[in-house]
């Protein structure tokens, strides 16, 4: 058994340079069509609304993205009955985004100045796939203006866009950048966040003193998984673009908080022979090979080479420039310590304003989602078999092993599992009271406990993260 991130691959990792394209043999090709035929077909026999917001080219957008699901799922050799539910579940889902869409054009155009009219391109399978294949798209109208549609309940990013908006009123010494949003039961829109590099170094100063400015709010909102698709360089401003891990209750007593936490700055992980990576949303700035492998097609068939994973819109470097993000660690900690001494002063008032994120769900990480990938095994010596074998948690995380079976039906669905709480809350499911806090406690905590001693040790925590990334460059 080998594991190959088959049907995440496609959006996981880019293409080889030298093939931008699949030639893929005829055989598979035949049968993507019939059942990119079938599933397009029942889709506009059920979405009337489908004919009245989009054009002939975003409906050929919705066909490719599952067409590029399927080049990935067809390698896994699934059966009829599981193709059909696959099938089934993509046309539910599509059904869903478009009739919400349709409902809400009105506030949408009210909400973006402009009348939205006809979608001329959609964007799909922009996240990992949860409750039953829904993932992010962004859509494009004939005004140019973009949208990002997110299938789950966004009540979090509201609150953290309008902190911020608080804070930015308040005085803070560097402005922190969110994205709006308009939020509905169980789903919600998000202001399109354009990624624009910097033309110039003062502007990168600027960039990376924002950053460090951004990082200190995270850390006091005890934030996690701020990694490279979640953070957009927009000129001189990063803009987090996932807020649903915000408040990350604490598992024990002893369980610490350091700034290193966020997933903001360098903090790697290693493969089966040694290998290392970062995919931190400030430090991941280079095309790195990893120890994956991903499919790689051509006009005979199918070979299985290192998956490179590549930067996106978290780059704010300017081009054809030698310049790297540990050049400019001390504006980094010029941002994360003058906001840092701003929440301080504040203190009072930042407490206040932190509980009311009370009864808003967040995400909680019972383990790394690479390790989710990880867990779909590929038997692809004879006759194709997949399972899937997820690894024992640490000790310390043992008492989560109770939502073992969760675990495994959301995979065996291809979906990535996500367990939600409320901010205030120290349950996760069925286990009572499994956290000793909730990450609503842990943020009021962690406010209390701001001080000289405490921002010494953080931006020591800051120097040893990019110390440790200078020395793997050194090493690779």
């Amino acid at each position: 058994m080998i594991s190959n991130l088959l049907p995440f691959s496609g959006r996981l990792f880019c293409a080889p340079r030298e093939q931008a394209t699949f030639d893929a043999p005829e055989i598979r090709n035949a049968e993507i069509l019939r059942i990119g035929n079938q599933a397009e077909t029942s889709l506009r026999s059920v979405c009337r609304e489908g004919y009245e917001v989009l054009s002939q080219s975003a409906w050929k957008d919705l066909r490719n993205g599952f067409s590029k699901f399927l080049e990935h799922l067809l390698l896994l050799n699934p059966d009829r009955e599981y193709l059909q539910c696959i099938v089934r579940t993509w046309v539910e889902v599509q059904h869903e985004m478009l009739s919400r869409l349709h409902s809400d054009r009105e506030t949408l155009g009210a909400w973006l100045s402009s009348d939205c009219g006809t979608v001329t391109k959609i964007e799909t399978d922009l996240s990992d796939r949860h409750d039953g294949g829904r993932t992010v798209a962004v859509f494009t109208f004939e005004s140019g203006l973009r949208v990002v549609y997110k299938p789950r309940e966004m009540g979090i990013e509201d609150w953290y866009c309008r902190f911020a908006d608080w804070l930015n009123e308040l005085g803070m010494p560097f402005p922190i950048r969110a994205a709006r949003v308009v939020t509905r039961p169980g789903y919600g829109w998000m202001q399109f966040v354009p990624h624009a590099r910097c033309g110039l170094k003062e502007e990168l100063g600027r960039y990376y003193r924002n950053a460090g400015a951004l990082l200190c709010v995270l850390h006091v909102l005890r934030a996690s998984d701020c990694h490279f698709q979640n953070l957009i360089a927009c000129g001189q401003d990063p803009v987090l673009v996932d807020a649903e891990m915000l408040f990350q209750a604490q598992l024990t007593e002893r369980e610490s908080t350091p700034v290193t936490q966020t997933g903001m700055i360098p903090n790697f992980r290693f493969g089966p022979e040694g290998q290392h990576y970062d995919v931190s949303g400030l430090g991941f700035v280079e095309r790195t090979p990893t120890h994956f492998r991903v499919p790689e097609w051509s006009a005979t068939g199918v070979r299985y080479v290192p998956g490179v994973l590549e930067p996106q819109q978290n780059v704010p470097l300017m081009a054809d420039q030698a310049v790297q993000p540990r050049d400019y660690v001390s504006e980094i900690v010029d941002g994360f310590t003058q906001t840092y001494r701003f929440l301080a002063a504040h203190r009072k008032d930042v407490f206040a304003w932190i509980r009311t994120a009370a009864g808003l769900p967040v995400r909680y990480l019972i383990r790394e989602t690479m390790e989710y990938y990880e867990a779909l095994h590929f038997d692809l010596s004879g006759k194709i078999e997949w399972a899937v074998i997820l690894p024992a948690l640490a000790p310390a995380r043992m008492i989560f092993s109770a939502l073992r079976q969760e675990e495994i039906a959301s995979l065996e669905r291809l979906d990535i599992p996500r367990f939600i709480l409320a901010v205030e809350e120290r349950s996760l499911y069925s286990l009572e009271s499994c956290f000793y806090r909730s990450g609503l406690a842990a943020a009021l905590a962690g406010i209390e406990e701001l001080s000289d001693k405490d921002l010494a040790k953080q931006i020591q925590y800051i120097h040893l993260s990019w110390s440790l990334s200078q020395i793997s460059v050194s090493l690779a």
